[in-house]
């Protein structure tokens, strides 16, 4: 299977699908193990710190305007640019976030895996 543009979205909206239903069994899957996320507070998380800050409730996603403004594929990598409106509890307290983002992924097997996020506000 040879990695597609088409494919990647599909992914892409598996992450964002996973995040709205706090489903880290997706994340999971659709993470690399290696993966990095770079919150826009400055904050990184390595995928265990990440998805256990979902699993304990630290952190619930309430609403997700995303919006992809482009995707760049290129043998076995992909990124995708765009931005971002969030409303989340963190630790129970409701936060809204913009930011523009930066994602990193990569095809292994036979699949695409996010190998990094970046917000930036």
């Amino acid at each position: 299977m040879n990695p597609s543009q088409a494919d990647l979205i599909k992914s892409d909206q598996q992450r964002h699908n996973a995040l709205l239903a706090s489903d880290t069994d997706a994340l999971d899957a659709l993470f690399t193990d290696d993966v990095i996320y770079l919150h826009s507070s400055g904050v990184i998380d390595n995928k265990q710190v990440y998805l256990d800050g979902l699993k304990q409730g630290k952190t619930k996603y309430l609403q997700i305007d995303y919006q992809p403004a482009e995707y760049r594929v290129f043998n076995g990598f992909a990124l995708i640019l765009g931005k971002v409106a969030m409303q989340l509890l963190i630790e129970g307290a409701e936060k809204e976030v913009r930011a523009l983002i930066i994602s990193t992924w990569r095809f292994e097997n036979h699949r695409w895996r996010m190998m990094s996020w970046q917000a930036t506000k």
